[in-house]
């Protein structure tokens, strides 16, 4: 007899059921702007509750989305197409029909999903088959009830709020615990001091941000650590007579956008370094004196979008855009019926998620700035980067995608395919196929204790030493005993030991070169910087390559 299955893929696609062509405001300050809203799933509920949200997640391969209320998720690997998938959630060695219909958030961590419900921690690798387990609560009379899950690089941290087990007609949310776990199997309750009351109590966290380090704990309260999730601070705000704050208030989430954290609610926005001291600026469109409204924000490394909940009487989907945080451009679709409550950054754009689920595209930022479009013509032509890297190209490459800029950059140099001995990852964030063969190839070696940091942006210094061990492993003669730095640039302290040689070498070759009198070691590359930088080399040094096919 067969086994049956523990899953079965349901072979249908939601097609996309609008496109809409968004209007942009009139006094919009990016002429070049071609925003793109459709609507690519209708609401699996029938509209109903009209507020859900779920979990998504993607990694690197494709979207998973588990929406709220539903047993089933759906699959997409182009953000537009979608199909139902029948997951299975494994307990205590059984086997139960899908994920559970509580999905508030999933993550993925580099090398697995992980996802909450209001009572659950969920772990899969390939989305289908779940492993479940509970939280056990020190004190049996009560329960944790999850709000929201990161992952620092380091640790995941959880915020939940405590209740009693058995519920009453009447509760108030107890007060707020952060669990901070290296393995998702032990778990330890972070300390916390100073936390922002109200006379029911505690104020309620609902949300998580962070750098890696610092994290930034929002909501209906505000507190920070600054070690990774073990100490918590509260932040107290206080309001003028305007009824304006100095920091961020309420709001559904906070980010970090690679500089700073930033939350948006109302018409302002907050901006912070270190999630304790915060510059509040007002949104405003050009042109438009319409109030705008919004509680939620999200950045894909190019833009910015802002939105609120929609509750228009119309019904119309409005989402601010800007690339700066102070110019903002309004994009509206009316009659839209939906309400959108989060947004995830997807290939060149976003995925917005609520009742319906929705792809935002802004095909300007696909276009490569002028002083960069000749090279990265030559490398596509040249193959040093796939599609995915061929847009969004003022976005901060990440040590991954550059990764596989060096791989296939040792490919064209060398004419032969980069091949793996085994598809191991020996790094515990990422399986990246390319991260694999780089590191096989000694092309690049992680950054200690296992961790490859694979989403983290690109330093120039880290590009120069990675091109180096491109040149040496394919064999290509270089002669360093001779570089000398351009000019006595003024940052020349900030360069690392370890990339001290290999800038010098591309800087003294004219590869990466300063701005006025910097080099700047530690700033970020950008997709389009690294792929002149690339392609540059691929032309410089390919002629001294004895393998380069002719």
């Amino acid at each position: 007899m067969k086994k049956k299955p523990i899953f079965k893929l349901v072979a249908f696609m939601v097609a996309v059921f609008l496109i809409a062509p968004a209007s942009v405001s009139a006094g919009s300050t990016d002429e070049k702007a071609e925003f793109v809203l459709a609507k690519v799933m209708e609401d699996p509920l029938g509209g109903f509750p009209v507020d859900r949200t779920g979990g998504i997640a993607y990694n690197g391969e494709f979207v998973l989305y588990f929406p709220y209320g539903t047993l089933d998720g759906f699959r997409s690997y182009d953000g537009i197409h979608w199909q139902l998938i029948e997951a299975k959630r494994e307990i205590d060695g059984f086997l139960y029909d899908g994920l559970g219909i509580t999905v508030k958030k999933m993550i993925w961590d580099g090398t697995r999903f992980v996802a909450i419900t209001d009572m659950e921690l969920l772990t899969s690798e390939d989305g289908l088959l779940w492993k479940s387990q509970s939280i056990e609560h020190p004190d049996s009379s009560l329960e944790y009830v999850f709000m929201d899950i990161i992952h620092t690089g380091d640790a995941y941290v959880l915020v939940a709020y405590e209740r009693p087990v058995h519920i009453g007609t009447l509760y108030v949310p107890g007060p707020n615990t952060f669990l901070v776990s290296k393995d998702l199997v032990t778990f330890e309750a972070g300390t916390k001091r100073n936390m922002v009351k109200s006379v029911f109590g505690e104020r309620l966290i609902e949300f998580l941000a962070t750098n890696g380090t610092v994290i930034f704990a929002g909501g209906n309260g505000t507190a920070v650590s600054d070690d990774g999730g073990r100490n918590w601070a509260g932040v107290h705000l206080s309001i003028d007579d305007a009824g304006r704050t100095n920091g961020p208030y309420a709001g559904s989430n906070a980010i970090w956008d690679g500089r700073q954290f930033v939350h948006a609610y109302g018409n302002v926005i907050s901006t912070s370094k270190d999630g304790k001291n915060w510059e509040l600026h007002e949104m405003a469109v050009a042109g438009d004196a319409a109030n705008i409204n919004v509680d939620s924000i999200a950045f894909n490394g190019v833009e910015y979008i802002a939105f609120g909940y929609n509750d228009a009487a119309d019904h119309a989907i409005t989402i601010y855009q800007s690339y700066d945080l102070n110019r903002w451009n309004q994009i509206s679709v009316p009659d839209a019926n939906a309400k959108i409550r989060r947004a995830m950054p997807f290939e060149n754009g976003f995925i917005l998620i609520g009742t319906d689920v929705w792809h935002y595209q802004n095909h300007s930022a696909n276009v490569p700035s002028n002083w960069a479009e000749a090279d990265i013509q030559q490398a596509k032509a040249n193959r040093l980067a796939s599609d995915k890297l061929l847009g969004a190209y003022r976005k901060l490459i990440t040590r991954a995608e550059f990764a596989e800029i060096c791989v296939r950059l040792y490919e064209g140099l060398t004419g032969e395919e980069a091949r793996v001995e085994h598809r191991n990852s020996p790094f515990t964030d990422t399986k990246n196929e390319f991260v694999i063969k780089a590191n096989q190839l000694g092309l690049v070696s992680g950054k200690g204790n296992g961790k490859f940091a694979p989403d983290e942006p690109l330093q120039r210094q880290d590009m120069a030493v990675m091109l180096e061990n491109v040149l040496r492993k394919a064999n290509i003669p270089m002669d360093r005993s001779q570089a000398e730095w351009q000019q006595p640039y003024a940052d020349l302290d900030h360069v690392s030991a370890y990339a001290v040689n290999s800038l010098k070498y591309f800087n003294s070759e004219g590869l990466i070169l300063g701005a006025d009198d910097a080099i700047q070691p530690k700033q970020n590359a950008t997709r389009e910087q690294a792929l002149v930088i690339a392609q540059r080399v691929f032309n410089k040094f390919g002629e001294r390559s004895d393998s380069r096919p002719g």
